[in-house]
C-alpha cells in the first residue's frame, strides 16, 4: 500500500488512510489525511467550519490543514463512531528487503516511515486483514497489534496464521458482515494475471486477496477494490454497488516476467468510466519497492484524459473531505 491517510468526510463518516494501513471510521465526524511520513491534522467539523481538537475555540480554514497534530477518534453528535484498522504494515523505514522477483527489488522497504505513533494507530475497535502479503500485514504487526482486539481475515488459512501468533479473537469473513451497525461485503480480488495465478511457484505466492464493500445506513458506501487487477467481476461489482467512493491500489506493482499484479492508471481510468459519479482515492503508491507508477504520472494521466476532478491522489499530510 502507500503511506497514505485520507482525511474524507463521507456525510457524517470519515475514514483516513495510510498508504501502509488503512483506518476508516463510521458514524464520526471528519478525519485525517497524509500520503506518507508527514504529520496531519485531524479536526471535527461544525457546518463549515472546523474546529481544532485541542482548542474548541480556533475554527481552522483549509490553510491550517497541514497543521502537526494528533490524530484522535471523533463522535457524531450523541453515538460512538467506529473505526477499522486494514492491512497494517507497520514496521520502520527500510526494515525488509524489497520483494525478491519483482522490480527495484535492491530497494529495502517500506520506502517511507509510519506518520503516527502506535497508540494512535491501535485505537480502533476492529482490524481487517485483506489478505495476509508483508505490505498488508507484516512482522511488525504481528509483534505489535494488540491480540485482543477483534480481527476479520478472508479465510481459514489466514485465521490460523494469525491465531498461531497469538491473536485470541481472529474471524472469518463471510460474504456479508456486520460490527455495530457497519455493514460490510467481502469482495474477490484477482492478484495478478492468468498466467501468474496458474503458475506453479508464482500462483502460492500470491495467493488470494479480498476487497470491502462499506455500506451503513445514513453514510456513503466505500469500496476497496483491494489488490488486484482489472476483472470483469471488478467491473461488475463498480456497476452492480454503485460505490460513492472507491479506493484503489493503484501502484502497478510488477513481478518481473508476470507484469502487474495491482491496478495502474488504465485500471483506474476504467474505474471511472464505470462510475462516472464516484470520487477515486488512489493508494499503495511509493512505498513499496514493486510499485512502479507515481502519484505525479497517474495525476498527469488523469488530467489528460479528463478525469481528475475525481481522483484525488494525497499528498503527504493532506486532508481530502468530501
Amino acid at each position: 500500500m502507500a503511506n497514505i491517510e485520507l482525511l474524507a468526510e463521507i456525510t457524517a463518516s470519515g475514514m483516513y488512510i495510510f498508504d501502509y494501513f488503512t483506518k476508516v471510521f463510521f458514524g464520526c465526524s471528519p478525519v485525517a489525511c497524509s500520503n506518507s511520513t508527514a504529520p496531519f491534522l485531524v479536526c471535527k467539523r461544525i457546518g463549515s467550519r472546523y474546529i481544532h481538537k485541542d482548542n474548541p475555540e480556533k475554527v481552522l480554514s483549509t490553510k491550517d490543514w497541514r497543521a502537526p497534530m494528533i490524530v484522535k477518534r471523533y463522535e457524531k453528535r450523541g453515538s460512538p463512531g467506529k473505526s477499522f484498522l486494514i492491512d497494517p504494515m507497520l514496521a520502520d523505514k527500510e526494515a525488509y528487503p524489497g520483494f525478491e522477483g519483482t522490480v527495484n527489488s535492491h530497494l529495502r522497504i517500506p520506502l517511507i516511515g509510519l506518520p503516527v505513533d502506535m497508540k494512535t494507530i491501535t485505537d480502533v475497535d476492529a482490524i481487517i486483514a485483506t489478505h495476509l502479503h508483508p505490505d498488508h500485514w507484516d512482522m511488525a504487526a504481528t509483534e505489535k497489534l494488540p491480540k485482543e482486539k477483534p480481527v476479520y481475515v478472508q479465510d481459514a488459512q489466514d485465521a490460523h496464521y494469525l491465531t498461531e501468533n497469538g491473536f485470541s479473537d481472529v474471524r472469518i469473513m463471510e460474504e456479508e458482515n456486520q460490527a455495530d451497525g457497519v455493514v460490510w461485503n467481502k469482495t474477490a480480488c484477482q492478484h495478478g494475471s492468468n498466467d501468474i495465478i496458474a503458475d506453479s511457484v508464482m500462483g502460492p505466492i500470491v495467493g488470494n486477496a479480498s476487497g470491502l464493500f462499506f455500506h451503513s445506513e445514513g453514510e456513503k458506501s466505500v469500496y476497496f477494490v483491494g489488490d488486484t487487477i482489472w476483472t470483469q467481476e471488478v467491473e461488475n461489482n463498480l456497476k452492480t454497488l454503485q460505490p460513492d467512493v472507491v479506493v484503489v491500489n493503484a501502484g502497478y506493482a510488477q513481478v518481473i516476467g508476470f507484469g502487474s499484479i495491482i491496478f495502474g492508471k488504465e485500471d483506474v481510468l476504467r474505474v471511472h468510466r464505470a462510475v462516472p459519479h464516484a470520487q477515486i482515492v488512489a493508494i499503495h503508491m511509493e512505498a513499496v519497492n514493486h510499485c512502479i507508477l507515481s502519484r505525479k504520472e497517474l495525476q498527469e494521466y488523469a488530467e489528460s484524459h479528463l478525469f481528475s476532478s475525481s481522483l484525488h491522489v494525497p499528498s503527504d499530510g493532506e486532508v481530502i473531505c468530501f
